[in-house]
């Protein structure tokens, strides 16, 4: 599911144009009980776009820590 979604939105991405992504980590994520947060969608986008920038946000506590990813399109729709 997370891949097709995942997906969907990379077909969106217009050649040279840009997709910017931010989740908690994977670790944050899986102390609230939710599966996959943000090392997990990277590697899914990256599959199919190129990252050109990453910023590690982190808070007072463990709960406050995500990534933010900038990715760029390849030719049409983001593919490769």
């Amino acid at each position: 599911m997370l891949s097709r979604a995942i997906g969907n939105l990379v077909r969106l991405v217009a050649p040279g144009g840009a997709l910017i992504f931010g989740s908690a980590t994977d670790a944050a994520c899986a102390r609230w009980g939710l599966s996959g947060g943000a090392e997990t969608c990277i590697s899914e986008f990256s599959r199919s776009l190129r990252e050109t920038a990453r910023i590690h946000l982190r808070g007072a506590t463990a709960n406050e820590d995500c990534l933010i990813v900038r990715y760029s399109g390849y030719g049409t729709g983001g593919q490769r």
